[in-house]
């Protein structure tokens, strides 16, 4: 984990001294605020057969997004808070599970193409550290835990934008959320974690009210496939596989200086 956290920070580094090797100074630097309505979801399978589901939406989430570019470079960071309610988990314990989300990303950002004509596209690749947790409930059917899953890794993505009228324009994003570790808090059983397909997309649209500000509504879907084996204190061990994510709208407002 360190060194892979070493790696993303030289190439951070990298690509900074080869925007000043080009003479780049900054020419853009951005600021979004964003509270969203987000949804969060989770399928999970034991072997014995239990199944849990639940897909809950919380107006309690935001994020917080900045960056700034060297002529054709970049660098952008973000961090997400959410908080949720998840219904009961068990006939036998109804109640409310609190869980609360976190995301944070730094990522490097390098522009392939650019058009300035109406409807041109401009097209930026991205690299860069990821960290951020997702639901998991442990095997006790009697007493189902809610835990957290805490991914740790790389963010490779591609990112468009493209202006549709003078003041509005359309802004995409797709990443693959490759992990290096997982870990979780699980306090009832032991995992070992596999991670499959991890991404996240992004849609929206922005309309520039003046030179600096701007309003947008974006919808976001982050999706992770994990599987694996959790063994209980009491030593019974059992196979599971799992889909979580988090998806919302967001209501952006953005400043550009």
């Amino acid at each position: 984990m360190r060194r892979q956290f070493i790696l993303i920070l030289l190439c951070q580094v990298f690509f900074l001294d080869q925007a000043r090797a080009e003479g780049a100074t900054p020419k853009a630097s951005w600021l979004y605020f964003s509270p969203a309505y987000d949804q969060l979801s989770l399928e999970e399978t034991n072997s014995p057969g239990t199944r849990q589901h639940f897909a809950n939406w919380s107006l309690k989430s935001f994020g917080l997004r900045g960056g700034t570019a060297f002529g054709p470079w970049g660098v952008e960071g973000n961090v997400g808070f959410s908080s949720f309610d998840i219904d009961s988990l068990s006939p036998q314990f109804p109640g409310k599970y609190p869980y609360r989300g976190t995301r944070f990303s730094i990522e490097a950002m390098r522009r392939l193409f650019s058009s300035r004509e109406k409807f041109g596209w401009n097209g930026y690749a991205h690299l860069g550290f990821q960290s951020y947790n997702l639901p998991i409930v442990g095997p006790e059917p009697q007493a189902p835990e809610l835990g957290k899953v805490r991914n740790t890794g790389l963010a490779i993505g591609i990112s468009v934008n493209s202006y549709v009228a003078r003041n509005t324009r359309i802004v995409a994003s797709a990443k693959w959320l490759p992990v290096f570790t997982s870990t979780h808090s699980l306090s009832s059983a032991s995992a070992d974690l596999k991670n499959g397909l991890n991404f996240e997309i992004n849609l929206g649209a922005q309309y520039l009210l003046d030179s600096f500000w701007s309003v947008g509504l974006e919808g976001s879907v982050r999706r992770s496939k994990m599987s694996g084996t959790m063994r209980t204190l009491a030593g019974a061990t059992s196979s599971f596989e799992a889909s979580a994510g988090q998806s919302g709208l967001h209501a952006v407002l953005g400043y550009q200086f």
